[in-house]
């Protein structure tokens, strides 16, 4: 390396061309630099707004908490569903309200509170449905069975019980 002055000049040009950019200002670190500095400055720009919404947006959140409605309860999630089943309607409805008797999903029992209420298991319960000794004939949904709470189980025949009528 040497110190020739040409050498040093053609050194200074190409620094000068880098920095500024040729004739074409935008091309040179300084343009870049600038660029930089003002999208840089947009981007604040926009975080300071973004924040501010976000902080409006909260305290909004808290004061429905706080004030919300009189009487009102908070909301909750629920994941049941009530689904009519192939008998219901308006038909069904009037009979229902005419006799008084309603039907609900409260006017049917599961096996398990079969199984409770006649002291034998669930299976047992199963089975004794599949044998048709429960009246009315329980409804299957699904996997599970709709039994209506004034079920009766029909007696044994009596060959079944070891005793043969004569």
């Amino acid at each position: 390396m040497g110190h020739e002055p040409e050498e040093l000049e053609t050194r200074l040009a190409r620094c000068e061309r880098a920095i500024f950019g040729d004739d074409d200002s935008s091309q040179g670190l300084s343009a870049r630099m600038h660029m930089m500095e003002t999208l840089v400055t947009k981007i604040d720009a926009t975080l300071s707004k973004l924040a501010w919404l976000v902080i409006a947006a909260v305290l909004v959140g808290i004061l429905n908490l706080v004030i919300g409605k009189p009487g009102a309860t908070a909301p909750h999630q629920s994941t049941s569903v009530i689904t009519g089943d192939a008998q219901s309607g308006p038909a069904l409805l009037d009979a229902a309200t005419a006799t008084g008797t309603a039907q609900s999903h409260r006017d049917y029992l599961t096996t398990a509170d079969v199984a409770a209420k006649e002291n034998v298991s669930v299976r047992e319960v199963v089975d004794m449905i599949a044998q048709g000794e429960i009246t009315p004939p329980p409804q299957k949904q699904g996997r599970e069975y709709r039994i209506t709470a004034d079920y009766r189980l029909q007696p044994h025949p009596a060959a079944e019980c070891g005793e043969q009528p004569q």
